[in-house]
C-alpha cells in the first residue's frame, strides 16, 4: 500500500460502514467460478467495473 498509515484503514472502515454508498449500484451480483474468466475478457469498450460517482449529492 502507497503511504500506508493506520487512519488510512479507519477512513476506509469509516466510509464504508457509513451506508452512504448503494452498493446495489456500484457492484454487480455474485458469480459463480465458472464465470470468472467470462468475467476478465470482456470486449475492448466495456470495463469490468461500472465507474459510479460517489460524491454526496
Amino acid at each position: 500500500m502507497h503511504n500506508y498509515e493506520p487512519h488510512h484503514l479507519e477512513q476506509a472502515v469509516d466510509l464504508l460502514a457509513g451506508s452512504r454508498i448503494d452498493w446495489q449500484s456500484v457492484t454487480d451480483g455474485p458469480i459463480t467460478l465458472s464465470q470468472v474468466p467470462e468475467a476478465f475478457h470482456r470486449s475492448a469498450g466495456e470495463g469490468m467495473r461500472r465507474v459510479v460517482d460517489l460524491s454526496e449529492s
